[in-house]
């Protein structure tokens, strides 16, 4: 099974110039029997920052938000995975697909390919396991690889438009509100490599916040 038997489209958002995270995202989509289009992100670089976010931050809120409006107008789009260009799928990422879809309850949300295994700061709220491979989160962190649902896409344009919270951070309040799952074990990572959004390599699958 690929991932394109469990969404209607699969968006990679991604700067132009980062030629580097494109050539990756197109040998994962040959390794493991995906089609996906990208979506050029705003480059931090080149706007005027309104809000008390980094630069990067703040641009990709507008990205994302743009390309929220744009699978809006498509209305034969009903669940939609939308990447981050650092994403990295396990080895038998495929294979657990196949084995594990079954298990995501019918009142899904937002479904979390892979999640950031951190809790940082209070108010942690931890996963509640609802079967042998699925996980109801409330406090997961990483916005890399989520498939939303139709219904979402106004709740989260709502949250962005607020400017006040980096993606992730913004999806745990929603998380909160909705129902939001994802696998026990992560289908999807994020490699380390140099992040516009904070400038630096941030080294998060060296540190094991994914495992």
């Amino acid at each position: 099974m690929s991932i394109n038997s469990i969404c209607d489209k699969v968006y990679v958002v991604s700067l132009p110039h980062r030629l580097d995270r494109r050539e990756h995202a197109i040998e994962q989509g040959k390794k493991f029997n995906f089609e996906f289009e990208f979506f050029d992100a705003i480059n931090g670089d080149e706007i005027f920052n309104f809000t008390g976010l980094r630069n990067g931050e703040n641009a990709l809120l507008q990205s994302y938000l743009s390309l929220l409006h744009k699978i809006k107008e498509d209305t034969s789009l009903n669940e939609i995975l939308i990447m981050e260009d650092d994403f990295e799928f396990v080895e038998d990422a495929n294979v657990r697909l196949a084995n594990e879809i079954g298990s995501i309850p019918a009142d899904c949300d937002l479904l979390y390919l892979g999640m950031n295994r951190s809790s940082l700061g209070a108010g942690f709220i931890p996963p509640q396991q609802i079967n042998d491979h699925v996980i109801k989160i409330f406090s997961s962190f990483g916005a890399h690889a989520i498939v939303i649902t139709r219904r979402m896409i106004d709740p989260i344009i709502e949250k962005i438009k607020m400017f006040d919270k980096p993606l992730d951070v913004m999806y745990v309040e929603l998380q909160q509100q909705y129902n939001a799952y994802g696998f026990t074990k992560n289908l999807c990572v994020q490699y380390d490599s140099h992040s516009d959004i904070i400038k630096f390599n941030p080294g998060y699958r060296a540190a094991g916040i994914f495992d």
